[in-house]
């Protein structure tokens, strides 16, 4: 699901406003605008860094809210976790 303008305006000026359910992809961005995440379901997250790195966040605990980092992509090929939300 892409967000919408206004959500896009939202979400560069605050934090915590937009939730948005995540397809995991090797190839798109799941969002221009870095967000956090929450993990429902616990297990590794291959991800693209606001800054541009590909990292691997290995066994990521259920109900994990990540606000460490900020991220543009969550790939699928090297992501077990499940039930992701993009929280911007």
């Amino acid at each position: 699901m892409a967000l919408t303008t206004e959500q896009k305006d939202r979400a560069r000026f605050s934090s915590g406003k937009v939730a948005q359910a995540i397809t995991l992809s090797d190839s798109a961005n799941v969002s221009d605008v870095p967000f956090n995440v929450y993990v429902g379901t616990g297990g590794d997250l291959k991800v693209d860094t606001a800054d541009g790195q590909t990292i691997v966040l290995k066994n990521v605990p259920s109900g994990t809210y990540i606000d460490f980092i900020k991220i543009r992509k969550i790939y699928a090929t090297g992501t077990r976790a499940n039930h992701i939300v993009a929280i911007h």
